[in-house]
Order: structure tokens, then sequence, then C-alpha cells
């Protein structure tokens, strides 16, 4: 709960020593605009961002390779307008994040707040394993693009 119901906070810089986000840590700043994750985040508690994360103009969030687990939650229902993108990982530094069934909803987005389209840069992904792109599926508009790479 460090920052949970902040709504003054609109700036967020993780630097690269944190590894793990606790559980509602940003829950509520409803007007956080801009976070910036370090390379060694490793673990997001539950609703670490849940009702956060808000932005007034189409915007890229990225996720970063280093993370392997989002709980329930994690970043559920963020604030973006249509043409928003959620970068998980990147072409040059694949992610290491990887799904559980008892992981519910890790993005899952209200109607109207969904992602455009959905980046998923896996190390780990299995073509025959449907459970990736039923999570993402939960973050994005109908007839989003989800690229799984």
């Amino acid at each position: 709960f460090c920052f949970s119901g902040c709504s003054n906070l609109q700036e967020v810089r993780i630097p690269n020593s944190v590894t793990t986000l606790g559980y509602r840590c940003f829950t509520g700043c409803s007007n956080l605009t801009n976070t910036t994750f370090g390379n060694q985040l490793f673990y997001v508690h539950a609703w670490a961002f849940n009702q956060a994360l808000t932005s007034s103009t189409p915007t890229t969030v990225f996720i970063p390779s280093s993370l392997r687990t989002i709980k329930e939650l994690g970043f559920g229902v963020l604030y973006y307008p249509e043409g928003s993108t959620l970068e998980i990982g990147s072409e040059d530094n694949l992610s290491m994040l990887q799904f559980s069934e008892n992981d519910m909803a890790p993005f899952y987005q209200n109607p109207g707040n969904q992602f455009g389209a959905v980046n998923f840069y896996s190390r780990h992904y299995d073509a025959g394993n449907d459970l990736a792109m039923l999570k993402l599926n939960q973050a994005c508009v109908s007839g989003a693009t989800i690229s799984i790479v």
C-alpha cells in the first residue's frame, strides 16, 4: 500500500535495484501518467497498478523483459485511449514472463479502456498453449492485434 490512493502522484521511476513491487503499491494513483521500470523488476504483486497509469493520448506501455510474474490485476483497469499499445519485452530483449492459470487477469481492462495492440516478445511461449493468448486478450479491444513472437 506504499503509494496507494496518492492522487497527486504523476510520475514514477522504478530503479534497477527494485526487484518486486508490493501488493496495491500504486492502486488508485489516478493521475499517474508516466512510469519507467528498471531492468531488474522480477515480480509484480496483485493490484499493484490497479486503477492507475492514465493517459489522455494514445501511448505505449512498456513492461520490462525481466518481469517473470504478474499477479491478479497487477496491471488491471488502466486508463488509456484507443490506439494505445502494450509492449512486453522487445525484439532485442525477450520477455521472461510466464502466465499461470492461477493468476487471474493480470492485464484486465474495462470495455472502452482496452489496448488496441499487444506485442509480447516471449522466450517461453508455446504455440500449443493458449493461456498467454487468453490472458493478453483480456487487455484488448475486440479485434485488437495480439502479436506473440
